[in-house]
């Protein structure tokens, strides 16, 4: 009866283990690879069809993702991208002259598609404000 109680205990630590390391599993620096992959000049379009054209370049020792957004009938916009401890932060400075700061945490290692969550603004008199409130690189 104790060895059966041992191993139920052993295996019962090792799913625990097993678990808590998935949890606190770390993909942003796998994420960030990705980001940086992204270097150069990109052109698309918006939801209306007219054209857009960003630009990535990498920063400060490759430690920061520098994104400039064109955007027809808008302002340039600039975004910056950095592993945060075990997630994405983004910093983007808006024509509207308020800087949103946004974080995202990667589920995968092979994350496709990050979802920002808003934490605060500088320069944001109030939240009714217009500003970025969610960003898909």
């Amino acid at each position: 009866m104790n060895k059966i109680m041992r191993l139920g205990l052993s295996m019962a630590m090792a799913i625990a283990f097993s678990l808590l390391s998935q949890a606190q599993a770390n993909y942003a620096p796998e994420t960030f690879k990705k980001l940086q992959s992204l270097t150069g000049d990109w052109q698309g379009k918006d939801e209306h069809g007219n054209q857009v054209k960003s630009n990535f370049r990498l920063m400060i020792s490759n430690t920061v993702v520098m994104e400039t957004l064109d955007a027809l009938g808008m302002e340039e916009m600039l975004t910056l991208y950095s592993v945060d401890g075990n997630g994405i932060s983004l910093l983007h400075y808006c024509p509207t002259n308020n800087q949103p700061h946004m974080r995202a945490i990667p589920s995968s290692a092979n994350v496709s598609q990050l979802v920002f969550s808003f934490l605060a603004a500088g320069n944001l008199s109030s939240i009714e404000v217009g500003h970025e409130t969610q960003d898909d690189p």
